[in-house]
């Protein structure tokens, strides 16, 4: 939910005129969990004990009213939780660093599908991420934002910095797993 409104998966329209069955429509491809498993593998085998708490499997965080956003993996610092902060509710606390693959959304009626990257990384920013790494596969692309002002585009074949210490080169991976696009 973004601004008071749903954001649905792509396929959902195709549910609800009775084309497609529900268990049809996926919101992760299997190119993108090969991604995310690659950096939650660096993440777990590196960078966990290092004072980070990690969370998987499409976390949600309550920004504010009308605005639930989720994410692919988030990564927080392991102070800036405490035990009152798990429940069963969404987090409400900005992830240090917030890893996105892909656009999954469906915007076909929606004229502004061209800034619903941009609109979710500022709210993130606004509600205090310090850190935004969205991987495009259609581009063969990295964008890592670190502040409003600050977007760095990079090519998937080029190391980018996950944590201090520690990068991750997307194109170089798939080459390992012999993946071709």
């Amino acid at each position: 939910m973004m601004d008071g409104k749903p954001i649905y998966c792509i396929g959902y329209r195709d549910v609800l005129y009775k084309t497609k069955q529900p268990e049809d429509i996926t919101g992760t491809s299997s190119l993108q969990w090969l991604i995310l498993s690659h950096l939650a593998s660096i993440i777990y085998v590196n960078i966990l004990e290092k004072g980070y708490l990690v969370a998987i499997n499409e976390p949600e965080l309550h920004i504010d009213k009308g605005n639930n956003l989720s994410g692919d993996i988030l990564m927080y610092k392991s102070g800036d939780l405490n035990a009152s902060d798990f429940t069963i509710k969404n987090a409400d606390k900005p992830a240090f660093i917030q890893i996105e693959v892909n656009v999954t959304a469906d915007f076909s009626n929606d004229s502004e599908d061209n800034l619903y990257v941009q609109k979710k990384i500022n709210k993130l920013i606004d509600f205090g991420t310090q850190k935004i790494i969205w991987i495009f596969s259609a581009s063969k692309q990295v964008l890592v934002v670190t502040n409003k002002e600050q977007w760095n585009w990079y090519d998937w074949n080029t190391p980018v910095a996950l944590t201090e210490g520690y990068t991750f080169n997307i194109g170089a991976y798939l080459d390992s797993k012999s993946v071709v696009l």
